[in-house]
């Protein structure tokens, strides 16, 4: 942006409030009252940047957003910023300096603005004049300050929630599934909770039990779990009730998601249930190995007596029934995961299902499954089962064929490096979207419907972009090979992740669903798209 050569000025006001318990907007309704006469009084021009909206929503709102952590998003906030480096205006006006930015990270890309562009920062209570030496002092030391007190209230609501826990008072936040939010016991769900325990102590599995509560049980449903809503819709649907009751306008419910396996395990693993106390930080939530699969004894809170201190809430299960989860879960004959997460087959997340185009999974063979790769979408039409032997003895026939031609190498493709540059930069946009449209959805800008829609529309094409990248770069470097005095020698004698880089980049393999009247004939279900020049021109 040139700087300006008049005094007229066009601003943005931009409004926050970090917690807005009711979420009346009296709260943002004031400081649009006070930044909107502090412009009229510089007689700038206010730049409206949603005039469909009612005043102060029209203005840059976060409304009940945080500006302290960085990994937190505020919408209006990031849009601010895009639209000042669209130009469409030069000064900000807020209510004061910490309802802007409390990271001085960001608070110095302000700065840089107004040394490089002539941006004005205006407040109720004062001018930030960023173009001074003086001025860009007194907006450090207010951010200094501003976040300094920040970590101490962090201190002191951190030692709060300790004692809090130690007196084995009921948590604050949203309420657990099976509770009000008095505390008092939800009897619909809590019977949900106690028939989860019920069953997987009865050894029913942990995905079984998602299927009943989700409406899609493979044989019989589990006894007792009925087909309900995951708790976040019912806290959504409790929270417009009370607003309706309130009197106030009700906000449009998420998305029905389904019931994961995570969710049940967290309810297995949670220790409130059985009435201990129980504390964990932000580093215990964010450090990957206390996940919703790991225990959670160390973290029931114990007494001086070193005993574990007890709730004053009603337990849902009794204490042993509640260790013998545990154990069980604790127990390692459970993990079926023994060999990490490395690919262990050929075709698995390769070879693409003949019915939805999609990657496909597949089964070791076991007691209880054949090796087959098969389609685990549970929107697939009709998912394809095929038996693992005859489609990689048929894939690997071909790849062999083709690398034991003498003209091999004059028929290969090279890598499109500018094409999958511009593969990986529009899955980022296409994320993009997907974030945008749920801010959308938070701020009540886009309804249910159209939030669920846009996010279907863009990952239908991130999906369909990843099979694109997954064209254009194998998992591994298969030049070795390609390039090898005996090629054919060279991929038999290859790695698994050697011999799958290869048929990535060779071809497609698309299985179809099979034909019992023709099931020795593998090629007439197996289609493999080459990515060579076998025609002469490229794939």
């Amino acid at each position: 942006m040139a700087k300006r050569k008049s005094d007229t000025r066009t601003c943005a006001i931009y409004l926050r409030i970090s917690l807005d318990r009711k979420m009346d907007g009296l709260a943002i309704e004031r400081q649009c009252e006070d930044c909107e006469r502090r412009a009229r009084e510089r007689g700038w021009d206010i730049h409206i940047p949603e005039p469909s909206k009612p005043s102060p929503y029209c203005h840059y709102v976060d409304q009940s957003k945080s500006a302290t952590d960085k990994t937190k998003r505020r919408p209006a906030y990031d849009r601010l910023v895009a639209d000042y480096k669209a130009g469409r205006f030069d000064a900000i006006v807020c209510w004061d300096l910490d309802r802007l930015t409390r990271q001085p990270r960001q608070l110095e890309d302000w700065i840089d603005e107004a040394e490089d562009h002539g941006l004005v920062l205006l407040t109720v209570s004062e001018s930030v004049d960023l173009s001074t030496e003086n001025g860009r002092m007194f907006a450090r030391v207010k951010a200094a300050v501003a976040r300094a007190e920040v970590e101490r209230m962090g201190q002191r609501r951190h030692r709060a929630l300790v004692q809090h826990a130690a007196l084995g008072k009921i948590p604050t936040g949203p309420r657990l599934y099976g509770y009000n939010w008095d505390g008092s016991v939800n009897e619909y769900e809590a019977e949900i909770v106690r028939t989860i325990y019920r069953r997987f102590l009865g050894g029913v599995a942990v995905k079984t039990m998602c299927r009943t509560l989700m409406g899609k049980p493979v044989g019989l449903p589990v006894k007792g779990l009925p087909c309900t809503p995951r708790p976040s819709y019912a806290v959504a649907v409790e929270r417009n009730e009370r607003l309706a009751a309130e009197g106030k306008p009700t906000k449009p419910l998420p998305p029905e998601q389904p019931w994961t396996n995570t969710m049940v395990t967290s309810m297995l693993r949670n220790p409130r249930y059985a009435g201990y106390s129980f504390k964990m930080t932000d580093a215990d939530r964010r450090d990957r190995k206390n996940n919703a699969h790991t225990s959670k004894v160390p973290f029931i809170v114990k007494g001086d007596d070193g005993q574990p201190v007890m709730g004053e809430w009603e337990p849902l299960v009794s204490e042993a029934d509640w260790l013998a989860v545990q154990d069980i879960l604790d127990d390692p004959a459970r993990k079926t995961n023994r060999k990490g997460c490395r690919r262990a087959h050929l075709g698995s997340g390769l070879f693409l299902c003949g019915t939805c185009g999609r990657p496909m999974a597949a089964h070791g063979g076991d007691k209880r499954h054949y090796n087959t790769y098969y389609c685990n979408r549970q929107d697939c039409p009709r998912p394809v089962y095929r038996r693992k032997e005859h489609v990689d003895a048929y894939v690997l026939a071909y790849v062999r064929a083709f690398l034991g031609r003498p003209d091999m190498r004059d028929l290969l493709v090279v890598r499109d490096d500018a094409r999958l540059d511009a593969v990986n930069d529009e899955i980022k946009r296409q994320r993009m979207l997907i974030s945008r449209a749920e801010d959308g959805y938070l701020e009540g800008a886009l309804s249910a419907a159209k939030a669920r829609s846009a996010r279907e529309k863009a990952e239908a094409e991130i999906e369909r972009l990843e099979a694109e990248r997954a064209a254009l770069v194998a998992d591994g470097s298969p030049d070795g090979i390609l390039s090898a005095a005996d090629p054919v020698a060279a991929f038999d004698a290859a790695t698994l992740d050697e011999q799958r880089a290869v048929i990535n980049a060779l071809c497609t393999v698309v299985v179809h669903v099979h034909d019992r009247a023709d099931k020795d004939m593998v090629n007439i279900d197996v289609d493999i798209i080459p990515k060579t020049r076998l025609d002469g021109t490229d794939a």
